[in-house]
């Protein structure tokens, strides 16, 4: 085995209030448009002199297509926003195999969204166009209520932004972002009907925009999670290390999993988030079980590394994860203890059946680093 790099978070225990210590995350000071003050008072209001005539005039509509439903012959330009809906004349989404044109394409939708809003090339042909999309999600419903409402989306560009980044990366870029997308994410958990939850989003957004704090049932339970774990992660309860460009996460058996908001700040902290230049390219979740020297085990990309098509964020080596389990088994001689799946959603890869002896979280993180998994 090769000699690894290792570099353990040596951050220090945050201030008794967590929100002072969420704006001095040193990926928000770092950054451009993803470094947004955590207070309202302090947020700048995007210009919306950038909105063209047309734009500003818009009376477009949203219609809600289910997932793999084929959209509806319409009267009007359709633009699918966030989801892939074919059929629709224009594409603004970050979804794999989009055509979303290269000069309106972001790292989310929400952030194509208002490249199409200050663009002059669009606004009269879409002027009156229906909005689809077919999942309800952040980066959804940013998207679409900018297109639906751009002179009010635009005045809080930097927020919308910030917090479609969360729900579809699992970033932290700031308190409000964080709140804000955990908010529009409990509305959908109150729906089985992903139309009846973007009618009532829609609804309760502009409020929010305006005055968050008046909705704090809808994001309490989240933030509260979210700071456990950073909490979990400055007290040394949870480490972070890294292994070359493969972050390795350890988690006692009596910790929640980490947030991945969580887990975002804690590689902004050791330069590793996505916008860095050794943004990592591997997430290892350990977690020992009740037996000192066993861990259960899960490999992931970071939070953006299932988008294909990247602008800014750093491009993610795509894998198999059947073929990934197979690869690990075969190097430790576990036989069919590493599966594919894991509980990370989109960026899942694999993850061990059973507790695992006699390999390290290190063994795994070092072998995926040399053979580039």
């Amino acid at each position: 085995m090769s000699t690894s790099l290792l570099i353990r978070s040596t951050v220090t225990v945050p201030p008794r209030s967590p929100v002072s210590s969420w704006d001095s995350c040193s990926c928000s000071r770092r950054r451009g448009v993803l470094g947004v003050a955590s207070s309202s008072s302090s947020l700048k209001a995007s210009s919306s002199a950038s909105l063209s005539s047309s734009h500003a005039e818009a009376r477009r509509s949203f219609m809600f297509v289910p997932y793999g439903a084929p959209l509806q012959q319409a009267s009007v330009p359709t633009i699918t926003c966030d989801g892939l809906v074919p059929g629709a004349a224009l594409q603004l989404t970050h979804w794999t195999n989009n055509d979303t044109p290269e000069e309106l394409y972001a790292d989310t939708s929400t952030e194509i969204a208002f490249n199409f809003l200050k663009s002059s090339k669009y606004a009269e042909r879409y002027e009156k166009a229906g909005v689809v999309n077919n999942h309800y999600d952040g980066d959804g419903v940013f998207s679409a209520f900018a297109l639906l409402e751009p002179e009010k989306a635009l005045q809080h560009e930097e927020l919308l932004t910030a917090a479609a980044a969360v729900g579809d990366f699992g970033e932290s870029p700031s308190e409000e972002a964080v709140k804000l997308n955990a908010a529009i994410e409990t509305i959908g958990a109150q729906h089985d009907d992903d139309e009846m939850a973007y009618e009532h989003a829609f609804r309760l957004l502009p409020e929010m925009l305006d005055n968050l704090d008046a909705f704090s049932d809808l994001y309490e339970a989240s933030w509260d999670a979210i700071n456990d774990g950073y909490r979990a992660l400055h007290s040394g309860k949870v480490t972070i290390e890294l292994c070359g460009d493969v972050a390795i996460v350890r988690e006692p058996c009596d910790a929640a999993r980490l947030a991945p908001e969580a887990l975002h700040r804690g590689l902004c902290e050791l330069g590793a988030d996505g916008l860095s230049a050794k943004a990592c390219q591997r997430v290892v979740r350990a977690r020992r079980t009740s037996h000192s020297d066993e861990y259960l085990m899960e490999v992931e990309k970071p939070g953006h590394g299932w988008v294909k098509r990247l602008a800014r964020r750093q491009t993610i080596m795509d894998a198999d994860g059947g073929e990934m389990a197979e690869t690990l088994n075969r190097a430790f001689d576990l036989g069919d203890t590493f599966q594919p799946g894991g509980e990370g959603g989109l960026v899942a890869l694999c993850k061990t059946a059973t507790g695992v002896r006699g390999v390290t979280p290190l063994d795994v993180a070092d072998f995926i680093r040399e053979h580039k998994l």
